[in-house]
């Protein structure tokens, strides 16, 4: 559990910074963008394909960002599932420890009526 944890969250900042990289890039392009439409007709070719780019690294992101919140969701549910089988463990724990007891007094009584039926 813990390690399925410890992926999710190592994909989650493999995502993050992949997203801020993309961002990054994408404010590079846009800027480039602007440039190119100072140019010549030249620059217009250039600015297509700028702005393709731009517009690729976006789709890359907002897919990048669904990716990173569902693996959020997935993080949530298996700390709830943690958290649960947590619970679940420490009510089994208390319960065996009173069986125990229990299980321990039952013997001293029978102890103490071995004694009693010797005497």
């Amino acid at each position: 559990m813990e390690m399925e944890i410890a992926i999710a969250l190592t994909a989650i900042v493999s995502i993050a910074v992949t997203g801020l990289l993309m961002r990054k890039q994408s404010d590079g392009l846009k800027e480039r963008i602007s440039e190119a439409q100072l140019s010549e007709a030249g620059g217009k070719a250039e600015l297509a394909k700028y702005i393709q780019l731009a517009d690729s690294v976006q789709q890359q992101l907002t897919k990048q960002e669904q990716q990173s919140l569902e693996l959020n969701q997935k993080i949530d549910q298996h700390q709830q599932n943690y958290n649960d089988l947590l619970a679940r463990h420490a009510a089994l724990k208390a319960e065996q420890a009173e069986r125990d007891k229990s299980f321990r007094s039952q013997l001293e009584n029978i102890e103490q009526q071995k004694e009693n039926i010797k005497k």
